[in-house]
């Protein structure tokens, strides 16, 4: 009998909600808390998260009023050239952000008359950019506990949902979707290569392997409660 999986249309950030990492600053394992909370004042739902260490208390937030971010980022500006007035449009990448100085000016050679220009930059998108290729939460940029690498990159999941709904998926021989989960679903978003049969073998591999990871952090943390 064929191993079947049926696509129901979640997206990747369904998967996001308590996703297991390590702390950016002393490595320990511990989980993002993330929900939606009602607002009086706004009368409206917040997405709320926040993060704290047990064991060097590193205290991360995100609500309204504050979103901390320690993953990538990107620094973006525009202005016209000093010297001919070409417009002029600067965007970096930032890997890692955390307790970095990052720069307020980045330097760019005009594409018109060739002269150096210092354009003004700023993070962008609220200290945000979150890159589903990344091992990491989407509500801090923390890195993920559940994450090996392949010949092919990284192969990670949040936490348990999202790695039982990976292994389904690979393992399954007859891949179906419901009329409504369209082409923004977790499993249809994955890279080709972890769709290709050819690799099932591998990946069900280091998928296993992260289960039992995941196995030893749980067991860990129940006979330290």
């Amino acid at each position: 009998m064929q191993a079947r999986h049926i696509d129901n249309g979640d997206r990747l950030t369904y998967y996001a909600e308590q996703s297991i990492v390590c702390c950016i600053e002393c490595d320990t394992v511990g989980e993002v808390e993330n929900e939606y909370q009602y607002r009086i004042e706004s009368e409206r739902k917040v997405w709320c998260a926040k993060f704290v260490c047990k064991h060097c208390q590193l205290s991360l937030v995100k609500n309204e009023e504050q979103a901390d971010w320690v993953g990538q980022c990107n620094l973006i500006g525009d202005c016209p050239c000093s010297f001919c007035g070409t417009r002029l449009t600067a965007n970096e990448e930032i890997i890692f952000s955390y307790k970095q100085a990052l720069p307020s000016i980045i330097a760019i050679d005009c594409s018109s008359c060739g002269k150096t220009n210092a354009v003004p930059v700023e993070r962008a998108n609220k200290y945000q950019r979150y890159d589903a290729r990344l091992a990491i939460d989407a509500d801090f940029g923390l890195p993920l506990f559940l994450q090996v690498p392949c010949r092919f990159g990284k192969i990670w999941a949040f936490n348990q949902s999202h790695l039982t709904e990976l292994h389904s998926y690979i393992n399954a021989t007859l891949r179906e979707r419901t009329a409504v989960a369209g082409n923004a679903s977790m499993p249809s978003r994955l890279p080709n290569w972890m769709k290709s049969a050819k690799n099932r073998e591998m990946i069900n591999k280091k998928l296993t392997r992260l289960q039992i990871q995941l196995d030893r952090y749980k067991n860990k943390s129940i006979s330290e409660s």
